[in-house]
């Protein structure tokens, strides 16, 4: 599992080429913790392709890679 701090100005780096090479490095999971906006995107590879869940507040995530693992947005660094 890979966790990224996202930074306001580097969008394309977390979103675009970081998912790209994840995805091809077969990372089977991926956050990018996003305070400027206020969530987190969860990429889960399936077959190959990564599915992505976006979580926002108070909502619990739960980690496919470690499933006792539950946090929410506050709880984040950040």
């Amino acid at each position: 599992m890979v966790l990224s701090l996202y930074r306001y100005r580097c969008f394309s780096h977390d979103y675009i080429w970081k998912r790209q090479q994840y995805e091809w490095w077969g990372i089977p999971e991926y956050w990018i913790v996003d305070r400027h906006r206020a969530k987190v995107t969860v990429l889960v590879l399936v077959e190959g392709v990564y599915r992505e869940t976006v979580y926002t507040g108070k909502t619990p995530i739960r980690s496919a890679s470690f499933p006792d693992l539950v946090i929410t947005l506050e709880d984040m660094p950040g």
